[in-house]
């Protein structure tokens, strides 16, 4: 383990890096909260590179922005869980505009279609595209009613209490015994915003990875691999029965499959909208070199982006730059996912602080066998040759 004594700060002189308290601590038995699940090794390395470029490391200090602090995975203790916060931390000290989020309010007056999405998942998981009255009502409903689903199956007039919910949150009433939540206030949890139409025929996003000093180092867009009304979310499969309700109350499965399975009275039958990487986006590097694929090359027409010199916008170069620094007291480099409305204009979606980084994206060259040989892995080996970049800094 490295040791830290506090009279070594005076030494080192103003560089401060924050980490977690158990950040790269080999006696603490619950690393389950480190960042991003690193092995406490890994965690060490990094904080060695830091120490040699003259950090002083700080467990579970207080940034306060002062030139020379920088923090490193502090971003789970600011979360809270949800990166929601966050994201709006970093909204309020930018003023990069993001899609219009609506309150419950808003969500009433059933202006369609409308996006929402639980903030405590990551990698593109339950953003449902609600596209009318009906579909708002089955949502609300899944929500509202919680944890009784499971004491729906044993119910022999099913049928007609599943349309006493339904109509209770047509009306807005929810009195009934049937819904676990009385207040709409459980449905703040969720995020409700408005469905920004990007330029083409797919669904698509960018990524920008950028680091605490606002340097901009790479960027993608990426597309969905089906056009726009291609693909719904489906989850047909069940374990154990063929009927959702039933499944739910035998099994340790979520309630989320009865917002995708085909008979439930809950589905949606919600078009797939997102487009990144861990639901088998298609990524387009926007580093200058010109892509050859017909459909890629009319993805970046669409958004304004010159296919034979493909670059990042530098409307979103900047606003990643700007997020980058107002991330600085959350971790040493953050990836930015934007989206472009049809007026070309991109809009902040969220910051991600654990990107998997490959050697591109970090502007190295390298070779598989080098990093192979090297014992780490790719995204691990990337991440020691980024983070030394971040610390001579």
């Amino acid at each position: 383990m490295i040791k830290h004594p506090h009279d070594e700060r005076e030494k080192l002189g103003s560089k401060v890096l924050f980490i977690p308290e158990r950040y790269g601590d080999r006696k603490s038995v619950a690393l389950l909260d480190s960042f991003r699940g690193r092995d406490v090794q890994h965690e060490e390395r990094l904080l060695r590179m830091f120490q040699k470029a003259g950090y002083f490391i700080e467990r579970n200090g207080s940034f306060s922005g002062k030139q020379g602090e920088l923090a490193f995975g502090l971003y789970h203790k600011l979360a809270g869980g949800s990166h929601r916060k966050l994201d709006d931390e970093i909204t309020e000290s930018t003023n990069v505009p993001r899609p219009h989020e609506l309150s419950i309010d808003e969500v009433r007056q059933l202006n369609f279609p409308i996006v929402v999405k639980d903030p405590y998942q990551h990698g593109g998981e339950r953003i449902y595209l609600l596209e009318n009255e009906e579909a708002l009502t089955r949502f609300i409903a899944r929500v509202m009613v919680g944890q009784r689903l499971s004491d729906l199956y044993d119910e022999t007039n099913q049928d007609e209490i599943i349309e006493s919910i339904m109509n209770g949150v047509r009306t807005w009433n929810f009195d009934s015994e049937w819904f676990y939540y009385k207040d709409l206030r459980e449905l703040e949890h969720y995020q409700f915003q408005e469905y920004v139409e990007t330029p083409s025929e797919y669904h698509t996003s960018f990524r920008v990875l950028v680091d605490a000093y606002g340097e901009v180092y790479s960027g993608a867009i990426i597309r969905s691999p089906k056009k726009k009304g291609e693909e719904s979310i489906v989850e047909p499969k069940l374990l154990l029965s063929t009927d959702p309700i039933t499944e739910i109350s035998y099994s340790q499965r979520e309630y989320d499959i009865l917002l995708k399975h085909p008979d439930s009275p809950f589905f949606l039958n919600s078009q797939k909208i997102v487009s990144n990487a861990a639901q088998g986006g298609i990524s387009i590097a926007l580093g200058g070199q010109p892509v050859v694929n017909e459909i890629d090359q009319q993805v970046l027409i669409d958004h304004g982006i010159d296919p034979y010199n493909p670059t990042i916008p530098q409307i979103m170069a900047d606003r990643a730059s700007s997020i980058g620094k107002a991330a600085r007291g959350m971790n040493a480099y953050v990836g930015v996912d934007f989206i472009m409305n049809q007026s070309l204009d991109p809009l902040f979606l969220e910051a991600n602080f654990g990107p998997v980084l490959t050697p591109d994206e970090i502007g190295i060259t390298v070779q598989d066998d080098r990093i192979k040989s090297s014992g780490f892995e790719t995204s691990q080996y990337c991440e020691l040759a980024l983070i030394a970049k971040i610390a001579s800094k």
